[in-house]
């Protein structure tokens, strides 16, 4: 919801101080899903899009719930309560998820932002989604969209931000419960390749989902992204060149590169269906990845200001007859 950035603001009582159209985790949770590990929170000026700031639920508590004192409080943590304030944010919800949901569907090219959103209607009832650092867990908080079915959502952040993400997922499916998605980034599968020799050893089932766009892609989204090219590849871009099928091989992974997205979803039944190891790469780009992200927020705000929320927004923060005072907001809020 807080994609529309005019709109939080004016919610949190503050003046306008993050870039135009960063979102925040836009419906990031709701009931039906549970938010396992701990969601990133405030980001730095200049955090990419996509950094949430949407509270972190509780092992086997709707991602959904709302803590006391929120807008839209009374409802209980199935969605259920009345109010101007709970209608306006679910009216958002909506308008919002609608509006990413016609953005992703226009691009036939592997985007990453429409990774999520295509596994979204992948994902059978009980599986364990794992999310890496840097772009996929903030992805994942933005474009994997609330549904009828149980979804688990790991992560892991190591001392190093990306080491150990592979381990760490292999270790979730040994645990069982369910199948095993991970979704990672090049830099971070990279760094833990070793890890994949525990899938054969101990004859685990996963599936890898490769998002391979030769390097760092959160940095493009960052201020030193405007440095002379050469000095941003070496220090933060960081491409690599390599062509992980061969990893793929050494360590007896099945191999496939999608890519359209319908060969994506192809590849990602027989592996969700079949057992052993499996990886499924993206190969995207990661200047392309900017300007998908800033596309989706265009068509957000756009959405947004056509369906007249920001002036609801205004009429109910004013006070007006019917509106209400917006909770927290009040004398003595804030103590």
């Amino acid at each position: 919801v807080l994609a529309c950035h005019q709109l939080a603001d004016r919610l949190e009582g503050r003046p306008a101080s993050h870039p135009p159209g960063r979102p925040g985790g836009a419906f990031a949770g709701a009931p039906g899903h549970q938010r396992v590990a701990n969601a990133p929170a405030e980001a730095p000026a200049g955090e990419p899009a996509g950094t949430g700031r949407v509270s972190p639920g509780r092992a086997g508590e709707p991602a959904g719930s709302a803590p006391a004192g929120s807008p839209g409080q009374g409802a209980s943590p199935g969605g259920t309560g009345t109010g101007p304030w709970l209608d306006l944010w679910r009216r958002i919800n909506r308008v919002v998820r609608d509006a990413i949901a016609r953005q992703l569907a226009a691009w036939e090219e592997p985007a990453e932002p429409r990774v999520f959103a295509e596994l979204a209607d992948l994902l059978p009832d009980g599986a364990l989604l794992f999310a890496g650092n840097s772009m996929p867990v903030r992805d994942l908080d933005t474009f994997f969209p609330a549904g009828p079915r149980r979804v688990r959502f790991l992560a892991n952040r190591g001392a190093n931000g990306i080491d150990g993400v592979v381990s760490t997922a292999l270790g979730a499916a040994a645990a069982g419960g369910g199948p095993l998605v991970l979704v990672i980034g090049d830099l971070s599968f990279y760094h833990d390749l070793n890890g994949l020799l525990a899938a054969g050893r101990h004859g685990l089932a996963a599936t890898i989902v490769l998002i391979h766009n030769d390097g760092g892609g959160i940095f493009s989204f960052l201020p030193q992204a405007r440095l002379e090219e050469a000095v941003f590849e070496s220090l933060f871009g960081t491409p690599h060149g390599l062509d992980f099928r061969h990893a793929a091989a050494l360590y007896g992974a099945a191999y496939e590169r999608a890519g359209s997205w319908s060969r994506f979803r192809e590849a990602m039944r027989r592996s969700l269906a079949g057992p052993g190891l499996s990886i499924v790469e993206v190969r995207t780009d990661r200047r392309r990845n900017v300007e998908h992200h800033r596309r989706v927020w265009r068509a957000v705000a756009a959405a947004v200001a056509v369906a007249g929320l920001v002036a609801e927004a205004e009429r109910l923060l004013g006070g007006s007859p019917g509106g209400g005072t917006p909770p927290g907001t009040g004398e003595g809020a804030g103590r």
